[in-house]
């Protein structure tokens, strides 16, 4: 027994709505009547919390007045009958009219993830926050049906200015399969584009006066979230003054750092200086081929087919794992791994994110021939040092706490391990009275990363003992490391 409301078309119905959470309970609810000035409301419930079997409540108007419509996610039709389970929020089940809808007064408190049931479709939640709305506002929910087709939404934004792009071309291509899809920006940038769950794409962005621009996704883990998300585009001079070498877009969206945005790497404020040469700190190395084995890697970059050097990713992800790229399709993958099951990957994606691959994705790995399998060996000539890049524009970083160095061993020596905590594009963010107790913090430089350590351990076993607490203090991927000569953080194993 719940509490509806009529909507009256002259002297004939036209809809009747559930009420829904702050009249209705999972109880029994009747007998409502309004009060003249239609603040007040009566009813009887025999609701838990009440002071006999049936009770009599008085409600006062309340809350902003939401609608949600939930539509097919192909078509954008209707679907009558959704069953809008509000569990999460404390509440029951309700569902939509014939029109697909079902309006309700959104309390103040209201802030949870209600989900959407329909038969032949696919379930989904949704994010529904009182203080995000506005009184009247249409929530429109797209269930996709129960096939391998799904709809994924992402918007396009100019690298240099930050505005929309209108009518821009995306096109899908599966990567494994013949699948392709294609959509156009509206005014707005916003785009949806179809495709497969399960799969993995090249997303390629064209526009007439920007320079085109591909990206990897995979659908594997997502049924119509934000894989797409935001991408940017840079007009067509960036191509050209970086020799013609892809670019990926810089960290204020949410794309992958290509080899010219990887943590570490020099970047100029208009981005399009970046060059690698015989200068460069990647030429001390030389890159090894081999095969590698089959199974999940995490692939956090697709660089052009000629690159031969990845070092540079290597010396940012080594702690990760195996760092190797693959040549398929015309590009360069470079990947992690490759780790005997999902899981694995699934425990390194948020770490190689963490080090500002956002747009990482967990990719089968199928085995065969790869570059930079074992080891990655110096080259004995000096590398002679870079000139300093132009530093890119940006909101000065707040001022560090002094910390104290750490000498660089050239092995492991009494002294020489550190506990790494995490890494930071914005250092402000770390807490360091989290871990006031663990010992002595230190900092490393990576680009416009930060790597925040503890050092000063004269043995494994002694960081080792205070993993744990780092662990408890909120720093789940904390590890054991040395520093070489060089620098470079190696993580003991």
């Amino acid at each position: 027994m719940d509490i509806y409301r009529a909507d009256l078309m002259g002297t004939t119905i036209s809809t009747v709505v559930n009420m829904g959470n702050g009249v209705n309970s999972p109880a029994d609810d009747a007998g409502f009547t309004m009060s003249e000035d239609g603040q007040w409301s009566y009813f009887h419930s025999n609701r838990a919390g009440g002071k006999g079997n049936l009770d009599l409540y008085r409600g006062m108007r309340n809350g902003k007045a939401v609608t949600l419509a939930v539509v097919d996610g192909k078509t954008g039709s209707p679907i009558p009958n959704a069953v809008l389970d509000f569990s999460s929020c404390g509440q029951g089940n309700f569902l939509t009219g014939v029109d697909g809808e079902y309006t309700f007064r959104a309390v103040s408190t209201l802030d949870c993830r209600p989900t959407v049931h329909k038969s032949g479709y696919n379930a989904k939640e949704f994010s529904i926050r009182a203080s995000a709305l506005t009184e009247n506002q249409r929530v429109e929910i797209k269930l996709n049906p129960e096939d391998k087709i799904s709809i994924y939404e992402g918007k396009v934004l100019n690298a240099r200015t930050g505005d929309v792009i209108p009518r821009a071309t995306v096109t899908a291509q599966q990567i494994d399969g013949p699948f392709t899809s294609q959509a156009t920006t509206n005014d707005k940038g916003w785009y949806e584009l179809k495709l497969e769950r399960a799969s993995e794409y090249t997303i390629s962005y064209s526009k007439s006066g920007m320079a085109d621009i591909n990206r990897e996704v995979s659908t594997y883990d997502a049924d119509g979230g934000g894989i797409l998300s935001s991408f940017a585009m840079f007009p067509d001079q960036s191509v050209a003054s970086a020799g013609g070498r892809e670019m990926t877009p810089f960290k204020g969206f949410d794309t992958a750092p290509s080899e010219y945005d990887a943590p570490g790497s020099s970047s100029s404020s208009s981005r399009t200086s970046t060059t690698y040469s015989s200068s460069s700190p990647t030429s001390e190395y030389r890159t090894i081929s081999g095969s590698i084995e089959t199974g999940f890697a995490v692939q956090v970059a697709a660089l052009a087919q000629t690159v031969t050097d990845i070092s540079e990713y290597q010396q940012k992800l080594g702690d990760l794992g195996q760092v190797y790229g693959k040549r398929e399709n015309g590009v360069l993958r470079i990947r992690i791994g490759p780790f005997s099951s999902r899981s694995e990957a699934s425990r390194i994606l948020p770490q190689a994110k963490n080090l500002g691959f956002s747009d990482a994705y967990i990719a089968k790995e199928d085995g065969g021939s790869a570059i930079g399998i074992d080891r990655v060996e110096r080259v004995s000539t000096p590398t002679p040092k870079p000139a300093p890049a132009p530093r890119r524009v940006s909101t000065p970083r707040p001022t560090q706490p002094a910390v104290a160095p750490v000498a660089a061993p050239s092995a492991p020596s009494a002294g020489a391990y550190l506990i790494r905590l995490a890494t930071y594009g914005n250092y402000s963010n770390f807490d360091a009275a989290k871990v006031a107790n663990l010992g002595t913090l230190t900092t490393r430089q990576r680009g416009e990363y930060t790597v925040v350590l503890v050092q000063g351990f004269g043995s494994v076993e002694d960081a080792k003992a205070k993993i744990s607490a780092a662990k408890s203090a909120g720093f789940s991927d904390a590890h054991v490391v040395y520093e070489e000569n060089d620098g470079t953080l190696k993580k003991v194993r």
